[in-house]
Parts: C-alpha cells; sequence; structure tokens
C-alpha cells in the first residue's frame, strides 16, 4: 500500500499540494490531470528525485520520505524511456539487478523471463536505435519491473505509441500487474486509457487532488465543474430554480427529478446516456425537442436538439430516423449529475 499526507512541494511559482492519497497494492490506480496539473512533479516527489516541503510518503507501511531513491522499492517509468543507448535490450533490463550486485545467473534468468512474459525476447541483443517507439517502451518497462520494485510509477507511458501498440500495451500492462502484484500508479490525461485501465482513479488539477474513487464512480459523478469539464462531460448547465420536485435549467426547460437535498448550482447532463425516440411515451416522461443538426465523428453521430436550451446526445447508431426534426428524450437517472 502507498500512503501520501501532507506533501507539499513548491516550484517556482506552482504549488502541489496533496493530501490522503491512499493506493492498495492490488489496485490499478491512474492519477489523471491537465497538462501543467503537477502529475510529474508529485512522481517526482514519490520518486525521491525531488525534495518535498513537507509531508509523509509510506509504502507498505515503511516511512520512505526522506531515504534516498534508490532504497525507496520504487520504479519509475518516464514518458521519454530514457534507455542507454550505448546498450543493448538485454543491458538495459539488466542494469537495475547489476547495480544490486545479483549474480549472473540470476540476472541471466530474471531479464529472459521478463522479455519473454513482454513479447520481446528476440530484440534481446538489439540496439536502442534498433527499436520502434512501442518497442522501446517495452524495454523501458522490463527494466523497471526486472528489479521487483513495490510500486512502479508510469509517467504518461503510451502517450506517443500509435492505437494498435497502444492498445497491445494496456493489455500487457495489466498482465504484469496480476503477476508481479505491485502498487500500480500510472499517470495520464487520456480518459480511454483510465477507464481501460483504471481500478481507481484520481483528479489532480491546479496542484490539488480534488477527488480519488472508482473509476466509473468519478467519472459520471464529477466533484466540481473543473473536474467535469476535464472529463469531458458536454452538457453543463446552471441551475436557474427549484422546487415543487422539478430543476429549471433554463425558462424554457425543466426537469421533473428527484434532486440531492443539498445547495446544488449547476446540472450535467452525459452525452452518450440519453435516449432518442420519435414519440412520446405512455407516461409522459419523455421531453419533447428539435433536431438542430447531426454530424458524424468517428464511431460516433453527434445530434445537437433543441429543448429549450441546447442539449448534445452522442450516439453510436446512425440518427437517420430523427432527421424529421421532432424527437423525444428520454434521461435515465444516471445521466444527470447535480454540482
Amino acid at each position: 500500500m502507498l500512503r501520501v499526507s501532507g506533501l507539499t512541494s513548491s516550484l517556482s511559482d506552482f504549488s502541489l499540494a496533496v493530501d490522503e492519497l491512499e493506493i492498495q497494492g492490488s489496485t490499478y490506480f491512474v492519477l489523471m490531470g491537465p497538462s501543467g496539473a503537477g502529475k510529474t512533479l508529485l512522481c517526482e516527489c514519490l520518486t525521491g528525485f525531488r525534495a518535498m516541503d513537507a509531508g509523509r510518503v509510506e509504502l507498505y507501511q515503511r516511512e520512505i520520505t526522506c531515504l534516498k531513491p534508490e532504497e525507496r522499492g520504487i520504479s519509475l517509468v518516464h514518458q521519454e524511456h530514457c534507455l542507454f543507448r550505448h546498450l543493448d535490450v538485454f543491458e538495459n533490463v539488466a542494469y537495475g539487478l547489476r547495480c544490486r550486485r545479483v549474480s549472473q545467473a540470476e540476472i541471466n534468468r530474471t531479464v529472459n523471463g521478463i522479455l519473454e512474459k513482454i513479447g520481446i525476447p528476440q530484440l534481446a541483443r538489439r540496439r536502442m536505435e534498433e527499436l520502434s517507439g512501442g518497442e522501446r517502451q517495452r524495454v523501458a518497462l522490463a527494466r523497471a519491473v526486472a528489479v521487483k520494485p513495490k510500486l512502479l510509477i508510469m509517467d504518461e507511458p503510451l502517450n506517443s505509441l500509435d492505437i494498435m501498440s497502444k492498445r497491445g500495451m494496456m493489455d500487457l500492462l495489466l498482465s504484469l500487474k496480476s503477476e508481479f502484484n505491485h502498487v500500480t500508479l500510472h499517470v495520464s490525461h487520456d480518459l480511454e486509457e483510465a477507464l481501460y485501465l483504471g481500478d481507481r482513479i484520481g483528479l489532480l488539477l491546479n496542484g490539488k487532488l480534488v477527488q480519488t474513487g472508482e473509476t466509473g464512480a468519478v467519472v459520471l459523478k464529477p466533484a466540481t465543474i473543473e473536474a467535469a469539464q476535464f472529463f469531458g462531460i458536454e452538457n453543463i448547465y446552471r441551475v436557474t430554480g427549484k422546487g415543487g420536485g422539478g430543476v429549471a435549467l433554463s425558462e424554457g426547460f425543466a426537469f421533473l427529478v428527484d434532486f440531492p437535498d443539498r445547495n446544488f448550482k449547476y446540472c450535467c447532463i452525459h452525452s452518450e446516456l440519453p435516449r432518442l425516440y420519435r414519440e412520446q411515451s405512455t407516461d409522459g416522461s419523455r421531453y419533447p425537442g428539435t433536431v438542430k443538426a447531426i454530424r458524424k465523428s468517428g464511431k460516433q453521430w453527434i445530434v445537437k436538439i433543441d429543448l429549450g436550451m441546447e442539449l448534445t446526445v452522442r450516439l453510436y447508431h446512425d440518427p437517420a430516423e430523427y432527421c424529421s426534426g421532432k424527437v423525444f428524450v428520454q434521461f435515465p437517472d444516471e445521466a444527470i449529475h447535480f454540482i
């Protein structure tokens, strides 16, 4: 388990403050945030490459706050790979083991075993300039896990990969987690990575950890407007009135919905979750609207609807049946979130 409490660090005019972060040993944790949020700075503080101003870091109930980087039991995979160009693949992976004065027999067994597990045993004697970007990433990962770290930190490890290499690497990362059973902290700004890999995620904004939790729960129920915007929620409305079982989002639209008993100010509607129909339901629970625009974006169709407010709906099927203009929208409970 990794436990971080009261961590602060300042860099020029930027301040990082992370408190009460816990990652269990069996958890794949994805730390998310936009560029400049402080993700890399947090990694450097955890590994000991940058001094903290204050705070405490524990790894499996052992305080490591003041230990040297090589004493912490942490491996870091940089987004730039940081491989040794003068060494071949085998020697890059063996580097940490040699620093620990492991016997040659054990080095041979460990390195060959890991290269086999990650699918590149045939590259053992290749030089770095002979490898593709995806192959280099696998070498960097192999070097990191060869020393059997208690915590594996990966800083944007898939950032430079093409889509097919990225999918293969994501499957590999999940298999390595179950194989080596280390604490995993994966840093990313990519929501697709987080949804595929993360058991839990944390969101870092402007140097502060604003929300942690199970991946689906955090994405569906962001804690702040800034979090909702980061997760790409397109339909965010200021609440203009509430009461009598309804919530008004504009002069022309109001929900009849059970809302939380607290002082919320905004309503978020997830664009993938509303359902469209050509007719009203028998109980009148669908809201009438007018389709204003339809366009295709990759595998999705984006439908703009006027409900008295503009609503964006994303569909995975051809919405040609709604081209006539009139449409009825139904909102499942999970589509609506109040902040």
